[in-house]
């Protein structure tokens, strides 16, 4: 019943895109620069991690471990089951494509497997498909604010003046695509924990790391 009831509420979902970024030098007043000035949410040195992962849409709740692994230099491995095996999702990005390996039928919606992709691409991996970067003015001096046009659309980035950790990833100029992302709690560069937010579907997950 759950998974009927999950089913029917991903058929509305809405085709996101994919976009990722990585670190560069600091500028110090507000304007247009092409510089990326911040570190990226999970740094180059990561290669394997287990999390504990929530999945809420509506009243329906899903639980389990999300793994993931480079299991190579271009290839990346994303895998999402709860303690008893089942597998909800296994996905693989090799040479940037993103490949799905199995899906629970609950999750089988194109729309939702796009929604995946561009979380975990935001997330993971590294785009240079910028047109412009502008620096705008933060109302919590402690935070940079960073405007960003790119290719797949237009970002807000909140990023940590000091350690330049990424707070909050933000899509702006969007009715049907908005998406949130917050990576809090930062250790040796990994956040421990990441919320992502998609209002318009209900959608709600919580990756929290539990060990690499």
């Amino acid at each position: 019943m759950r998974n009927l009831i999950l089913s029917s509420l991903f058929l509305f979902l809405v085709r996101p895109f994919s976009f990722a970024v990585e670190m560069t030098q600091e500028v110090s007043k507000p304007g247009d620069t092409m510089e990326k000035q911040w570190s990226p949410v999970f740094p180059v040195t990561f290669s394997k991690g287990l999390f504990r992962m929530t999945f809420d849409v509506s009243k329906n709740h899903i639980s389990g471990f999300l793994l993931i692994k480079k299991t190579s230099d271009s290839s990346t491995s994303i895998v999402f089951s709860n303690e008893f095996g089942v597998c909800f999702f296994y996905f693989e990005v090799i040479h940037g494509k993103f490949l799905i390996r199995n899906l629970f039928p609950s999750f089988n919606r194109k729309s939702l497997v796009s929604l995946l992709e561009q979380d975990f691409r935001l997330i993971l991996f590294t785009d240079i498909s910028f047109k412009k970067i502008k620096v705008i003015p933060a109302s919590d001096s402690t935070i940079r604010c960073f405007k960003i046009s790119a290719r797949q659309g237009s970002f807000l980035y909140e990023v940590i003046r000091k350690t330049k950790e990424i707070t909050e990833i933000r899509t702006i100029y969007t009715m049907f695509r908005k998406t949130i992302i917050s990576p809090d709690h930062y250790s040796e560069g990994i956040p421990w924990t990441i919320r992502i937010f998609h209002p318009i579907q209900g959608i709600m997950m919580k990756i929290s790391y539990l060990s690499p």
